[in-house]
């Protein structure tokens, strides 16, 4: 237990979901570059997951640098721009990634063509409609509808390519069970690859590689020209392909990503887990999941982990994995499963087979070391057998053949992941809740939450009511889980102070039945001692919580320990939100290609208001916390800040609101 002033400071990073408005937070990742900030848990969900590890990437390459270069922060930041503008190239190549293939020849396209010979006219479609919905139609339409019948029936055919698709689909009614408009439509989209999702998987596998290239720094002759060849500039990595979270996990950064089980609806977590991990989550958490009366936690609430080692560019794509653009990916994709050498993997190949029932896995999780000696979490046989007999476990967590989506549809902004990695930490090292702080950075992909205030004496159009009301509710939404967490932050440092006091208190009378009575100042004969001492111990005693087996010295004792352990263990971290949010956001998530609104001069102003947003962001709020919180990486992370936006060379306007304006980025 720690004092306020003495807390260490644990820092998060948190990448959301957006798309291609992940742009913004590839700015992001090249400000905090320049400003050296180095992270102990980076979190994120769908975009956000693959920008995590372009950043857990950028740390491991930082913390591999020579001694002498990362004992100058100038020369460390010259060290590592390559990489930095290595990915920012390749999210300037957004485009010629061709995640969505909208050419005249792909899918897109062919279906597009296919439609425009489709003989029926909307005013056809609208009245088939009106006539089935119609709670009053007879059974037999009107001339009309049955001409629009007649219509379909006709191109039914020629839209399942002849009689071959007819028989496809009658099959599926037949076989698959399905109803025959689902069948139908199924046969219908099979015929351009589409069945399962707008990408086909062996696209999707083009994201992988483009993520795993080695490709040249940007330079100012690709804004001109995407394709320009530069050969006097040597490429550069970006994800090796065979990276696992356990790489990052040993380099010091904690890296977790969301998923979405398809089978179960649940969240869960990609990250790195040993057997003794899984073992520590389970026993903290298992009883929320083995609610036999059904009440299990909220869907997004869950954040399952297992044991298990990712591979890093497949556990960022599972969590990118948007619906009906990409068919959900299997879970062996995300873990290497036929790797003998990886203890983990191999740990939850039989984990996923038979849950609890694989005697390896038990033993693991009693002996994670294989040695007899004494694991840090205890599991007792009547436990481990709770846990392996239990059905409810057995179907909430992972199991051979699940297939995943993406993280952003359950948990779009992963700050509580963050904090829990800080929690077990915690855990793992016997330090208490409130010996820590946490610095969050949180990226945001939309400005910030502010609806303003609608001044118009028009009646608006229903168009414009729901949009004004939509803008309401996400703001409130947002502004809502800000208020939280200072809500949070507050009661528990009120808690914390009120213990604090108390135990001070509880020493304090202590001091005083100790010293008291045998102060040489008050000159006191031994008979007056005793009576004194007497007096004392009983109006103390008065006012303490009566302990029959306990004097007054175990009394206060007890006291001091009870509050401390209210402390170290009770009340929660103390989280620091920094909220990163762009001024404007003029990219929306699918814009992947021209075709779908990509445009150069977008991205490069996503990129640059990710940068200076988050110099700002970084200046305001460093230069108030180390006011009253000293601390040698925030210092250094502040002088750099400053330095980048030209404020320790030249005088600015002390006023906060003139200083945002007027300060430039000094980097050219």
């Amino acid at each position: 237990m720690k004092s306020t002033e003495a807390k260490s400071t644990k820092r998060g990073f948190v990448m959301t979901g957006g798309g291609a408005k992940g742009l913004f937070e590839a700015g992001v990742i090249h400000a905090f570059h320049l400003c050296g900030l180095e992270f102990d848990v980076i979190t994120g969900s769908s975009i956000g997951a693959i920008n995590s590890i372009v950043y857990a990437e950028y740390q491991w390459l930082k913390r591999h640098l020579p001694a002498e270069t990362l004992a100058d922060p100038m020369k460390t930041i010259e060290a590592m721009d390559p990489y930095v503008w290595a990915s920012l190239h390749a999210w300037w190549d957004l485009p010629r990634m061709n995640i969505i293939d909208d050419s005249a020849t792909g899918p897109i396209g062919l279906l597009k063509d296919d439609l425009l010979g489709l003989d029926i006219g909307l005013p056809s479609i609208v009245r088939l409609i009106w006539w089935y919905t119609d709670p009053n139609n007879d059974l037999v339409p009107d001339l009309a509808v049955l001409a629009d019948i007649s219509r379909i029936i006709n191109e039914l055919p020629e839209r399942l390519a002849g009689g071959q698709g007819v028989l496809e689909t009658w099959k599926r009614w037949r076989d698959d069970k399905l109803n025959p408009f689902d069948a139908a439509v199924r046969t219908y989209l099979n015929r351009f690859g589409m069945e399962h999702a707008l990408v086909p998987d062996d696209k999707a596998d083009n994201l992988r590689q483009f993520f795993t290239q080695s490709i040249v720094p940007l330079r100012r002759e690709h804004l001109d020209d995407p394709a320009a060849v530069l050969p006097e500039i040597k490429p550069v990595p970006l994800i090796p392909p065979d990276r696992t979270l356990r790489d990052y996990r040993e380099s010091g950064v904690e890296v977790r990503m969301t998923r979405t089980n398809f089978r179960t609806g649940r969240l869960e977590v990609s990250s790195y887990n040993s057997a003794e991990q899984f073992a520590a989550f389970l026993k903290k958490h298992w009883y929320r999941f083995d609610n036999k009366e059904g009440f299990l936690p909220a869907l997004g609430n869950a954040r399952l982990q297992t044991i298990g080692n990712p591979n890093a560019i497949n556990a960022a794509l599972a969590s990118g994995r948007f619906p009906g653009v990409f068919s959900p990916m299997p879970i062996d994709k995300i873990y290497d499963l036929t790797e003998a050498e990886d203890t983990a993997n191999v740990l939850f190949s039989g984990l996923l087979a038979s849950w609890l029932n694989d005697e390896a896995v038990r033993s693991a999780l009693q002996h994670p070391d294989g040695d007899g000696t004494e694991p840090k979490v205890s599991v007792s046989d009547e436990l481990l057998r709770t846990w392996q007999e239990s059905e409810e476990l057995a179907r909430l967590f992972p199991r051979t053949g699940d297939h995943y989506v993406d993280g952003g549809a359950i948990d779009n902004m992963p700050t509580n992941s963050a904090i829990d990695a800080i929690k077990d930490w915690i855990d793992e090292n016997n330090a208490g809740n409130r010996d820590v702080q946490l610095d969050l950075y949180t990226v945001f992909l939309h400005p910030p939450p502010d609806p303003g205030e609608l001044v118009t004496e028009m009646i608006p159009s229903s168009v414009e009511t729901v949009q004004r009301t939509l803008e309401i509710k996400n703001a409130a939404v947002l502004d809502s889980d800000a208020a939280h967490v200072r809500f949070v932050n507050k009661t528990a440092q009120l808690a914390e102070d009120t213990s604090r006091t108390i135990i001070s208190l509880a020493t304090a009378l202590e001091e005083i039945l100790a010293k008291v009575p045998d102060s040489p100042s008050l000159q006191l004969s031994e008979e007056q001692k005793v009576t004194l001492k007497a007096a004392v111990e009983a109006q103390v005693s008065a006012v303490l919580p009566a302990r029959k087996d306990k004097d007054i010295a175990g009394r206060l004792a007890g006291i001091k320990d009870q509050y401390e352990k209210i402390i170290d263990e009770k009340l929660p971290l103390h989280v620091n939100p920094i909220e990163i949010h762009p001024e404007e956001m003029p990219m929306r998530t699918l814009q992947f290609t021209e075709r779908l609104g990509f445009r150069k001069e977008n991205a490069v102003r996503m990129i640059t208001s990710g940068c200076y947003s988050t110099l700002w962001s970084l200046h305001e709020y460093l230069s108030d916390k180390l006011e009253n919180s000293p601390d040698e990486r925030d210092e250094q992370a502040l002088r750099l800040a400053k330095h980048w936006m030209g404020l320790d060379m030249a005088e600015m306007p002390s006023d906060k609101a003139a200083l945002r304006k007027a300060w430039r980025c000094s980097r050219v």
